[in-house]
């Protein structure tokens, strides 16, 4: 008789051990000794969430549950729980579908994706179907993450698939994460855990493996270096390019994991000695293995006449065994490589499938030599972070070909990380990558897209596209990267995934400097010194020659308010590296936030000599006049903005843009508001960049609003509002809420405005303090007068320097207002204590400004009547 069939809906969970090929290869008897740890240690873990373990397929275990809320539970806990070892790392599917038994056999659809989801988890994560994430999403403590619609074998449809994320679970594209063991937290530890960790004990000393060497894929390749015999100085990049042909080539496999050649220089430039980056025999075996690489593929280029004879040979990384040799030649290098990479996948066992694109490589690069040349100088520029020098020579590579979109790509990332705010540049040559978006692979399409999210604002679209791009390929710099840009300009609620993306940039790269750019000032806010000090000495250790890794010390001993220490490192900064004109900037800096204004003004004189590139003795200047505005001297620092702007044209336009719109500031200052407002509006007749304009707005709307003109201010609001003016904003996009805040403050709204101020982002909130102070003022509500004007002359200690230009304004300022507010409160002798902390600090200022004739009046008053 046949055996019933029976049919059950159910939570289905598929774990699968990672590495248990190769560790089974290297020592089948400690590998069986691990399965049978894995087993037992689940059984607490399943039994707790009403499971059950339906089946033991080697390492693979076939579970089901009542729920998939008790499937998922079970899950996470069972993850976290292993984070307390190394031995046993588990990718984990999730999927609610039908499964059929039938006598001792198990099967059905549900059991297929279940099996099919769990190796789209990372290494310690754990995917789950679209059905599994509908029952799970509105529970708290359960984060998901789309990693797109996926078609997996045997399934009809293309099926949306999510990938937990939280602590103690890997999401896509945190392989190094897990490879470092956490510190389990103590709410981890329930008795099931308690469990594990015995059981463990029992088996720890048994076993010998190291987790991080057998976590290379199965089938991943590294293409490490090719020898060319004929030109030792490979003068032509001939080798160089059959390298990166090969890499390319073979990166068309779906059975191949490729470790990309910028994963494996930059391991190369971490572990480098001295400053030879380069990948050789001496160096090949280390960087392959720490890429996770199974094989390596090492050559030699020699040749007679026009004749190329290419031989390479893959090795087994483990242990240096050679796997196999191949031999091609030919005239042609790109047919030479296309004979290699054949050989190479038929050695190894694989061929091509009906679904890949296996294309000559010509097809997918560029047929012609001369523009791959252009590109892989352009490559080794973008890498030295000369991204200007970068895009030339991507322009010379497209110039030649213009369908060759890996050098269009690389262009428009250069153009990116040089000029960010150039949109429009950046903007077009995306378009003509998409415009052969019928050719590319979906790496290629989805990497061209996600920087036009970027360029065009849309920041929940780039998270969601640099996610699925981590899952194919969790070790991409310019990924994360990617990434972290997208959740650090969705507001400060993104910052702190920022952080983890950035950071993930600079364990794949420490020199990538960009990324310091963005993470310093989101630690800065968050008050994150200690990881802070960190990473700025991750950077001086990995790079002991680059001034960056001082200067990023003393601005964090420069917001905790250690002034002698900040002052030490920009010291060495500055002692070490002739030429670090930057550190005499914040040097300067820190001299001013500490009152030292006379030293201040030395340290900035430094760059007042002939031998300094112009554009700093511009800078130093500038510099020096924000120390006469903090002392009330604006007809000095007017002057002296004059005599700067005539030291040459080559200074850059924005800085003298900047310069002459703070020198509209220093002129309302004294009072003198009509040559304020004709400068902006020459200005405005300039047509200047989207967020200069926008910056003469808030300027012109700034004195209307102290003007009391309430008609002109709303023209102006109206005007920043409008669709054409939104277009390509990449940090002002503030301006228009805080003159909306103006407007309602002369129309006497004062409980509008204060809800409207407290909506805005970070940078918009702290650049306009004295704002809110006064608002507070106009409700009579003192208490926070005070509290605002104490904001403002500590808010430079979470920015560091991204507010010195405006500490000029607002430390003076709070003197005054927290003079007034303690007059209105009753409290002379506070009102006394600011008024003359003011005087003293103004003791040599022009005796036109408001608020110091103003100060001098209201303190006599108080003075006669004590």
């Amino acid at each position: 008789m046949s055996s019933e069939l029976k049919h059950k809906l159910t939570a289905i969970m598929f774990t699968d051990m990672v590495g248990y090929t190769a560790m089974m290869q290297k020592d089948e008897h400690k590998t069986q000794k691990l399965v049978e740890m894995q087993r037992e240690l689940m059984k607490p873990i399943v039994s707790k969430y009403s499971g059950e373990v339906l089946r033991y397929v080697g390492d693979a275990i076939l579970c089901t549950f009542d729920s998939g809320i008790d499937a998922v539970d079970c899950a996470i806990e069972l993850q976290r729980a292993l984070k307390v070892q190394d031995k046993i790392i588990l990718r984990i599917g999730i999927h609610i579908g039908d499964i059929v038994f039938e006598g001792d056999d198990i099967y059905g659809d549900g059991v297929n994706v279940a099996s099919r989801l769990e190796p789209l988890a990372p290494p310690g994560g754990i995917c789950v179907s679209e059905t599994v994430y509908d029952n799970i999403k509105n529970q708290t403590g359960i984060e998901c993450i789309s990693m797109g619609r996926r078609t997996l074998k045997n399934v009809k449809r293309p099926m949306e698939v999510f990938a937990l994320e939280g602590e103690g679970l890997s999401a896509p594209g945190i392989k190094q994460k897990y490879l470092q063991r956490p510190v389990i937290k103590k709410a981890f530890l329930s008795m099931a855990v308690i469990v594990i960790v015995i059981i463990i004990a029992r088996f720890i000393f048994e076993l010998n493996f190291s987790t991080s060497e057998l976590i290379a894929e199965d089938n991943s390749l590294a293409v490490m270096f090719i020898e060319n015999l004929m030109d030792p100085s490979d003068s032509e990049r001939h080798a160089e390019m059959i390298k990166e042909l090969v890499t390319t080539d073979l990166s068309q496999s779906h059975d191949l994991h490729i470790i990309g050649s910028q994963r494996l220089y930059d391991i190369a430039k971490r572990n480098r000695k001295g400053e030879d980056r380069v990948i050789n025999r001496e160096n090949a075996s280390e960087i392959a293995r720490e890429a996770g690489a199974r094989w390596m593929l090492v050559g030699k280029l020699s040749g007679f006449g026009s004749q190329m004879i290419l031989t390479t040979q893959i090795e087994r990384v483990r242990d240096g065994k050679i796997v196999d040799s191949q031999r091609s030649d030919s005239e042609d290098l790109f047919v030479l490589v296309d004979i290699l990479t054949k050989e190479i996948k038929a050695d190894l066992g694989f061929s091509s499938k009906p679904e890949e694109i296996d294309a000559p490589v010509k097809d997918i690069t560029t047929s012609s030599s001369e523009a791959y040349q252009y590109y892989l100088e352009g490559l080794e520029l973008i890498n030295n972070s000369e991204y200007g020098e970068a895009i030339d020579k991507f322009k010379l590579a497209v110039e030649i070909d213009s369908m060759f979109t890996q050098a269009l790509y690389k262009l428009a990332i250069a153009q990116w990380w040089f000029k960010p705010e150039e949109v429009l540049v950046i903007e077009e040559t995306i378009k003509r990558i998409l415009l052969k978006k019928e050719s590319l692979e979906e790496r290629e399409l989805l990497a061209a897209e996600g920087l036009y999210a970027i360029i065009k604002g849309e920041y929940s679209t780039a998270k969601d596209i640099f996610q699925r791009l981590l899952v194919m390929n969790a070790e991409d710099k310019e990924i994360y990267y990617g990434l972290g840009e997208a959740h650090y300009h969705s507001g400060s609620r993104g910052y702190l995934k920022a952080v983890d993306a950035f950071e993930e940039v600079l364990n794949l790269d420490p020199e990538f400097m960009l990324a310091y750019g963005h993470i310093f000032p989101i630690y800065q806010q968050a008050r994150m010194d200690k990881r802070a000090i960190r990473v700025a000495k991750l950077l001086i250790e990995s790079n002991p020659d680059n001034p960056n890794g001082y200067r990023y010390l003393a601005d964090i001993y420069g917001w905790k308010g250690e002034i002698d220490k900040s002052l030490h490192y920009y010291e060495r900064a500055i002692e070490k590296f002739e030429g670090d004109y930057e550190s005499i900037i914040l040097q300067g800096w820190v001299y001013r936030i500490a009152g030292r204004y006379e030293e201040a003004l030395n340290a900035y004189a430094m760059l007042n000599s002939d031998g300094i590139p112009t554009i700093w003795q511009y800078r130093g200047r500038r510099a020096s006049s924000y120390v006469y505005a903090e002392k009330g001297q604006y007809k000095k620092l007017i002057q002296l903005m004059r005599d700067t702007r005539k030291l040459d044209n080559s200074i850059i336009e924005p800085d003298d843009i900047r310069s002459i719109i703070n020198l509209t500031i220093f002129y309302s200052s004294i009072g003198d508001t009509v040559r304020a407002s004709s400068i902006l509006d020459s200005m405005l007749a300039t047509n200047p960049m989207i967020d200069i304009e926008r910056q003469i707005y808030w300027r012109k709307g700034n004195l209307y609003a102290g003007e009391g003109k309430q008609r002109e201010l709303e023209e102006i609001v109206n005007i920043l509002n409008m669709p054409v003016k939104q277009v390509g904003v990449t940090w002002t996009w503030f301006v228009p809420n805080i003159l909306k805040i103006e407007l309602y403050r002369l129309q006497g709204k004062f409980r509008e405005a204060i809800i409207e101020y407290e909506k805005l982002g970070q940078i918009g909130y702290l650049y306009n303090l004295d704002l809110k102070a006064n608002l507070y003022g106009d409700l009579g509500d003192w208490e926070n007068v005070i509290l605002t004007a104490n904001e403002m002359q500590n808010s430079f200690l979470l920015w560091g320097n991204i507010l010195a230009d405006f500490r000029h304004n607002n430390y003076p300022s709070a003197f005054y207002i927290k003079g007034k507010a303690y007059e209105e409160m009753g409290k002379s002798e506070l009102a006394i204590e600011n008024y003359e902390a003011l005087l003293d600090l103004w003791k040599d200022a022009d005796e036109e400004i408001p608020e110091r004739q103003d100060t001098i009046k209201r303190l006599a008053a108080l003075k006669q009547e004590s």
